[in-house]
């Protein structure tokens, strides 16, 4: 089966295994998590937090289940790959490892950016290209348009939890962004979002500069 744009052998070899394949995402999220660990304990706790902030216990277990089970989904979806007889379904299974790989770069590039930089305005940027490379990996992962697949509707339900955790790490990301005077818009870009909320909310009028 000829696809147009295939997934080099050596970067598919990454999701043949399950090992491998659940193994990739842990190792390099570890790795990543070592070289800001410092950060964390010391700058991160000085930031304000919003509302719905989980402890901070909760993002390496968080994240330990999430990195397991998107490996173990981008399995599923190379399973698909090789065993379907559908171009169609070939050509969804190997876009949405495509996106895999990518969204793997976006969220290994968020936490040198956000706590390596200490930069939360451009590592929210970050989230968001990765939330939407998420969700459309999630789509082109489960879609099978010519049989039913029970490796990418598994690959799917897996993926639903991370669309939920990356959608709510972005609300976080841009809550701190905001909340703290290092990382805060502009006061013309503050003012307009003050007055947006106050028309919403029906609230007063937003706060003056002097404020």
């Amino acid at each position: 089966m000829s696809l147009r744009y295939p997934i080099p052998a050596t970067v598919l070899g990454l999701t043949t295994n399950p090992v491998i394949a659940v193994l990739t995402p842990l190792t390099i999220g570890s790795l990543v998590g070592l070289i800001t660990k410092t950060s964390v304990k010391t700058w991160y706790p000085t930031l304000k937090k919003p509302k719905g902030q989980p402890p901070r216990w909760a993002f390496p277990v968080a994240w330990t289940y999430l990195y397991g089970t998107m490996g173990y989904a981008s399995h599923l979806i190379a399973q698909s790959l090789r065993t379907t007889r559908f171009l169609e379904t070939a050509e969804n299974a190997n876009l949405a490892l495509t996106l895999y790989f990518g969204q793997l770069a976006l969220n290994f590039l968020w936490t040198p950016i956000f706590f390596g930089l200490k930069k939360p305005g451009p590592a929210l940027i970050d989230g968001l290209a990765l939330t939407t490379t998420v969700i459309y990996m999630t789509h082109f992962g489960s879609s099978d348009s010519n049989v039913t697949s029970k490796f990418n509707s598994k690959a799917a339900y897996l993926f639903l939890p991370y669309c939920a955790w990356v959608t709510y790490a972005n609300y976080l990301n841009g809550a701190i962004w905001y909340l703290n005077p290092g990382d805060r818009p502009s006061s013309k870009i503050r003012d307009t979002v003050d007055y947006i909320v106050s028309k919403f909310s029906g609230s007063a009028s937003p706060k003056s500069k002097d404020q």
